[in-house]
């Protein structure tokens, strides 16, 4: 098994395995979003067939090489086909495409790798055995076969006490393609959250990407002023709360709660079967989204370093490397 970039040979057979087996972030539309910076890579068997695939960036800062995740993409594959029947047959087939994928990485003459491997993967073992720290990311995840009443239900009390009270305050939602509006809300949110941003792929989603059937927005208004948005975005069964803000000097405790609540009632509306929070580590952002009702889950990260960078790294990366 051999996992190689992905040429013209390649490019439809991966689009369509992407198509059936992945997720909306390692298909042609999503990845237009990056330009060159974007690497897709296919998994090959031993008769030459794609088996699989997964993608990443590459970065260049203060003159060291970092892989990691494209922005504002919540994981990086591997999507892959899997034939075999049997459990044991299953894993072991599972087991040599995530090994293939750990042996590429380790071959990446870069400083840093650290990467969140797609949901479904809970098998860490092929990246600890070359090396890699393999660390979980949370997310809280809705199930959305069920009631809205009954969704509703699970919020926490504060969660519906912030609802009710943006009502009352006479705050309005709407469904919306304002995505000025959205960009500007969402840029002042990760600066004071994060302090960083890339606001290239922000504009390229927001003003390429984002069309009817593969997203939908919501703003909150307060006297026909923007102070709250959610940017979801769509597959076959999930929606994403890919990108939220809100207005610092304008903010009400109910806007963003409000948001978020009429977003996952649409997606509900739509018959899909998960909402995804997409995680976040900031704890006030995790207690946030917590109160939603969503269960608990997580998925691997797998980092690597370069020992020197390592060493540095744990003074303000401890919990990956």
């Amino acid at each position: 098994m051999q996992a190689r970039p992905i040429d013209s040979s390649s490019r439809d057979a991966y689009d369509d395995l992407a198509s059936e087996y992945g997720r909306v972030f390692y298909m042609r539309p999503w990845a237009e979003n990056f330009g060159t910076t974007l690497r897709q890579v296919g998994i090959f068997d031993d008769h030459n067939h794609l088996v699989g695939g997964f993608h990443y960036v590459e970065e260049r800062v203060a003159g060291f090489k970092f892989i990691r995740n494209p922005p504002f993409t919540p994981v990086i594959g591997p999507f892959m086909r899997v034939k075999s029947q049997n459990p044991v047959a299953i894993l072991e087939s599972k087991r040599k495409i995530l090994e293939t994928v750990a042996d590429f990485f380790s071959c990446q003459r870069r400083a840093i790798v650290s990467v969140a491997l797609e949901y479904q993967v809970t098998d860490g073992l092929a990246f600890q055995w070359r090396g890699f720290k393999t660390s979980p990311r949370y997310t809280y995840r809705i199930e959305l076969n069920q009631t809205k009443e009954h969704i509703f239900k699970n919020f926490s009390q504060a969660r519906r006490n912030d609802i009710s009270k943006a009502i009352r305050d006479g705050l309005t939602v709407e469904r919306s393609r304002d995505f000025q509006s959205v960009s500007k809300l969402v840029q002042g949110t990760f600066i004071r959250t994060s302090g960083r941003l890339n606001e290239e792929v922000l504009q390229a989603i927001l003003m390429r990407y984002a069309q009817p059937e593969n997203s939908f927005a919501y703003i909150v208004r307060q006297h026909d002023r923007p102070i709250a948005a959610t940017f979801i975005v769509l597959d076959k069964g999930t929606a994403y709360y890919l990108l939220g803000g809100y207005d610092s000097e304008h903010s009400h405790h109910g806007a963003g709660a409000l948001a978020v609540s009429e977003s996952i009632i649409a997606a509900n509306e739509m018959g899909l079967q998960i909402f995804d929070f997409e995680g976040s580590s900031i704890p006030p952002i995790e207690r946030f989204f917590r109160g939603f009702g969503g269960q608990l889950t997580h998925h691997f990260i797998v980092s690597r370093a370069w020992f020197p960078m390592e060493v540095l790294l744990k003074f303000r990366k401890r919990n990956l490397f």
